[in-house]
């Protein structure tokens, strides 16, 4: 024994040491040990670097796509890369995939992280594209537009967009018809609310317009008046070749081509035909009518011919009209959507000359009529 040691302490052990090649069988204050019943501890060992990309979200054309691929094990922060996945991108700090695809089909990329002590690993991610949102109405549907109890939802083209929620919202301007007073859409459901609160007669279309991560898809959207004023001259219209059932409160449907001239209805032609008639239409009978239209692609729109209506015994009962509109190619922004043209109609009935004149049909008429035309791309 040494002369350093034979001297030493206890507790003094690690200090009589500092200069000499001794040891100590005391024992240090921070070694580990395990206690009875525990697990011991973590090593402190990451596992492997892994990615997934097994559950990629569904993506469409035109929609905003955002997904991130998970990693685990390694080392953090994690550092991302991919290739093959244009025209979409990859962050290179959070890993999240972003972009909106322009072409449906299936993305393949292989997605690569590497962690902070330089280990990497891949994947493949496939992401799935869909076509662009679209929505249809049946050309079997009585009215040519989504009802009350219905939404833009019910009439959505199977396998388009991305399958996340819609939003909708109710566009002004050209094309874009007009929705009566006391009616709104909620944004969320896209349904129908509230009630009609004006005193017009007839039918009113507006556009509907479905959000889906930035695509845009468009359905008309009406309400009705199904209750005329008391003692309102009666309208019978017909059009859609039906000449056998009244359908003044039913749309109008037309079909357009991109590229070539809008046109709905035939000038010489019975459909689409509007006869109004009144007892108080006798020998003589004059009449007359206003119309006011929403500004749409057809920059002409006509009610000839119009002509007093006769009984079979040559008797004045009223008169008739006929409707026709035509127009340019429609601009880009229509080419592959609907939209509407509304008109309201004031009609007058009299036995004084000068009574239906146009500043006074409001005042001596007795019916009005909402009525709109549909136009679908074909």
């Amino acid at each position: 024994m040494n002369l350093a040691s034979r001297f030493l302490r206890p507790g003094l052990a690690t200090a009589a040491c500092l200069l000499a090649a001794c040891t100590s069988d005391l024992p240090a204050p921070d070694n580990f040990m395990t206690g009875p019943g525990s697990s011991g501890g973590d090593t402190g060992v990451p596992g492997d670097l892994q990615v997934d990309c097994s559950m990629a979200a569904l993506g469409a054309v035109d929609a905003n796509y955002d997904f991130a691929p998970q990693a685990s094990g390694g080392m953090a922060p994690y550092t991302w890369s991919a290739m093959g996945l244009d025209p979409l991108s990859i962050d290179s700090l959070t890993g999240a995939i972003t972009g909106v695809p322009t072409a449906e089909g299936t993305i393949t990329a292989e997605v690569t992280v590497q962690d902070s002590a330089g280990a990497s690993a891949s994947a493949t991610c496939e992401i799935t594209v869909r076509p662009k949102i679209g929505s249809s109405i049946p050309d079997s549907k009585a009215m040519p537009c989504v009802v009350a109890g219905e939404t833009l939802n019910d009439f959505l083209v199977p396998d388009t967009g991305d399958a996340t929620a819609i939003t909708c919202a109710t566009p002004g301007g050209t094309g874009n018809g007009k929705m009566p007073a006391g009616i709104t859409v909620n944004p969320e459901t896209c349904a129908i609310e509230g009630s009609i609160t004006e005193d017009r007669y007839g039918t009113w279309v507006w556009m509907v317009e479905g959000d889906q991560n930035g695509a845009k898809t468009y359905l008309p959207y009406c309400a009705t008046n199904m209750d005329p004023a008391p003692g309102s001259y009666a309208i019978l219209a017909t059009h859609g070749g039906d000449t056998m059932t009244n359908k003044a409160l039913v749309p109008a449907r037309g079909t357009f081509q991109p590229g070539t001239p809008v046109t709905f209805g035939d000038p010489p032609g019975e459909d689409p035909r509007f006869e109004i008639t009144d007892p108080i239409c006798g020998n003589p009978c004059f009449f007359g009518f206003n119309f006011f239209i929403n500004a749409s692609p057809f920059d002409t729109f006509s009610l000839n011919p119009a002509e007093l209506l006769k009984d079979n015994n040559g008797q004045n009962q009223g008169f008739f009209h006929h409707m026709s509109a035509q127009g340019p190619a429609v601009p880009a922004q229509f080419e592959g959507r609907p939209w509407v043209l509304n008109v309201a109609l004031d009609y007058c009935l009299t036995q004084t000359d000068g009574n239906c004149a146009a500043d006074m049909v409001k005042a001596n008429g007795n019916a009005n009529l909402e009525f709109a035309i549909v136009m679908f791309p074909g």
